[in-house]
């Protein structure tokens, strides 16, 4: 597999987990009211807009953010790498697999 075509479908797999984000809750956060020494309830929320409004305390997506942009752009870079490397793993597993049968 060329590297063009891991960039490729790793790009479509990153951006359609940020698709799955807007419908599943699949993204990790941290929800603690607006009070002094709130008590933290870690729960998976979806990043979808209207989910995020209705509630009056404060969020913390990925354990480190209240941007939701900062999620978005977290949840894409390492979705891509991840992949990437995956891909990259199995195409130095066939690799090697072929070259030794010749």
């Amino acid at each position: 597999m060329k590297l063009k075509e891991m960039l490729i479908y790793s790009f479509v797999f990153s951006n359609l987990i940020i698709i799955l984000s807007f419908i599943f809750p699949i993204v990790p956060c941290s929800e603690y009211p607006n009070v002094p020494n709130p008590t933290s309830v870690v729960n998976m929320r979806t990043l979808g807009y209207i989910s995020n409004c209705e509630s009056n305390s404060v969020v913390e997506y990925l354990g480190y953010t209240q941007s939701i942009s900062v999620a978005y752009f977290s949840i894409l870079i390492v979705s891509f790498s991840v992949f990437m490397l995956i891909l990259l793993l199995i195409n130095k597993q066939i690799n090697k697999h072929t070259k030794s049968k010749k």
